[in-house]
């Protein structure tokens, strides 16, 4: 692909700022320098909250017997969280201090890369317990398992064991789920693989899909930031994703059900993610969140009636099966399907789209989708490169479970944390780090090194074991085709242009071994988006 073309020198001087991640991004003709850290005065309550931070992981924190160390990691979990959540620039500023590995919201974070995925405190290694971490270094999932279909020895989650490695086998709730392979054909045969796939993509370069992306376009005129767009957005979404996704017709989406379930406000993340004594303490008794049990069983009996896609769905499919062929046992019932549908749609479709979007669409360089915007190749690289530079799915939770404990670096110097400790994988980081990627804060699509096979992403590692075999999102992308349509959408309408689809989705490709035409290639253990 020719480089893209990015506007003239106009800075003669450089600055040195921090690198806001929810500002415009930074074109290399601004020459801005960037330096994260932080003033004398923050670093001394840095350093303070993050001492006694690890030094309550090590005493055990939360999983400890001494009421003190429970109280006191009680305090820092609610002051770190929420410090975190008020400063953009939290885990850069750290970083700055600490290096890769550092201790925060009573977690250890991890953004240390490793291509060999053996370093056992490297990211590479432990990306990621849900759907589950790789074979060797097989943990415990942070999800609430009365909301979640777990497995059996309460470790993996199994609402996206479609997206795991298919070394590992499984003990799950039934005999017949214990196949990576044999889950991944139910779930591409029946919702996003072969034949469903092309129907989705074709939907995606429909008159409807045209007219969703136009009035998400109209709507969002005047929308001054992220803030204002999300509602816009989020309704889009929901509408367009079960039309692409479902083939269910925008006027039968039931948009308010899929809100109420997914986008409001945080409480689907805490439904699956929130400890249960947050969860029944707090959330419940307060809130009144229960509802959202029985919104959810709603949204999952609107789509086994409502799409034609699952209309046919067959959970005895194999590869090399004939669909229909009788087994001694299905893998999966349309009932279960729904149920783990929940999570891939509510998290990776609508959530992680919305994110994307709303980055490319507030923080892209002013005026460089405009000046792009017939060139579709264009646009795709600095979708990604928006998705590297402020990563739609930042990270990833797994808890410690390697014998004795787990050793990490922090600061330069060599600590052992317990069991049951959280670790945050964060993508973010390691998608902004400097030996990967020079001048990682600025904002180049035509960079070397960030082709999509090298950015990091929770849902996609390549696999060391059997590199014919990459744990890759079905629907990904579906996702960036979105977001790159609506970038396009929004600016013809800006120029007073209609917009029209178009999709050049890359081909499924042909894997050497057992899992034939649903198999996708990889080039070694590489990571993708």
């Amino acid at each position: 692909r020719k480089p893209i073309s990015l506007p003239p020198p106009t800075a003669m001087n450089s600055s040195s700022e921090f690198f806001k991640r929810k500002e415009r991004f930074k074109l290399p003709s601004e020459n801005a320098v960037f330096d994260n850290t932080p003033g004398p005065v923050e670093t001394v309550f840095i350093r303070s909250i993050h001492w006694l931070s690890l030094r309550m992981i090590r005493w055990h924190g939360f999983n400890s017997w001494n009421p003190i160390v429970l109280f006191i990691s009680f305090i820092l979990y609610l002051i770190d969280g929420a410090w975190s959540g008020l400063d953009r620039e939290y885990f850069v500023k750290r970083r700055a201090l600490y290096g890769d590995t550092f201790a925060t919201v009573m977690s250890i974070n991890i953004s240390k890369l490793d291509a060999s995925a053996r370093a056992p405190d490297s990211l590479d290694a432990r990306l990621t317990t849900i759907p589950q971490r790789r074979g060797f270094f097989l943990g415990a999932t942070l999800v609430n398992r009365a909301h979640v279909p777990i497995s059996t020895d309460k470790k993996r989650s199994l609402s996206l064991l479609h997206l795991s490695d298919s070394s590992v086998e499984y003990k799950g709730q039934k005999p017949w789920l214990n196949s990576h392979d044999q889950y991944r054909s139910t779930v591409m045969a029946n919702f996003i693989g072969g034949d469903k796939r092309r129907e989705a993509i074709a939907r995606q370069k429909s008159e409807v899909a045209a007219k969703l992306l136009s009035d998400a376009a109209a709507a969002l005129e005047g929308k001054k930031d992220k803030t204002e767009a999300y509602d816009v957005v989020a309704s889009f979404l929901i509408r367009y994703y079960q039309h692409v996704l479902f083939g269910i017709p925008p006027e039968a989406a039931r948009e308010d059900l899929l809100n109420a379930a997914f986008f409001a406000g945080t409480r689907y993340v805490f439904y699956l993610y929130g400890p249960n004594w947050l969860w029944s303490w707090v959330l419940y008794p307060v809130f009144c969140w229960h509802s959202l049990a029985k919104t959810l069983k709603e949204v999952k009996a609107h789509w086994a009636k409502s799409s034609p896609v699952l209309k046919d769905f067959d959970g005895a499919a194999q590869d090399g099966q004939a669909k229909g062929k009788p087994l001694k046992h299905a893998p999966v019932s349309l009932e279960e399907f729904t149920d783990q549908l929940e999570m891939l749609v509510g998290i990776a479709a609508l959530q992680g789209t919305l994110a994307l979007a709303l980055n490319c669409l507030y923080q892209m360089p002013e005026g460089f989708a405009d000046s792009h915007a017939t060139d579709e190749a264009e646009i795709r690289a600095a979708v990604l490169e928006c998705a590297r530079l402020d990563t739609p799915v930042t990270g990833s939770h797994c808890i410690v479970n390697d014998a004795g404990g787990l050793n990490v670096t922090i600061g330069g110097t060599k600590y052992t944390v317990p069991v049951g400790t959280t670790l945050f994988l964060s993508c973010t980081l390691a998608n902004t780090d400097p030996k990967r990627f020079p001048e990682p804060y600025v904002f180049n699509p035509s960079r070397t090194g960030r082709a999509p096979d090298e950015l990091l992403s929770f849902h996609a590692v390549g696999e060391t074991t059997n590199p014919a075999h990459p744990r890759i999102c079905p629907g990904r992308e579906i996702a960036q085709q979105c977001v790159i349509d609506l970038v396009r959408a929004v600016a013809a309408r800006r120029a007073g242009r209609a917009f029209t689809p178009t999709v050049a989705p890359q081909p499924e490709r042909a894997a050497k071994g057992k899992r034939g035409a649903n198999a996708r290639g990889s080039r070694g253990n590489t990571v993708r988006t």
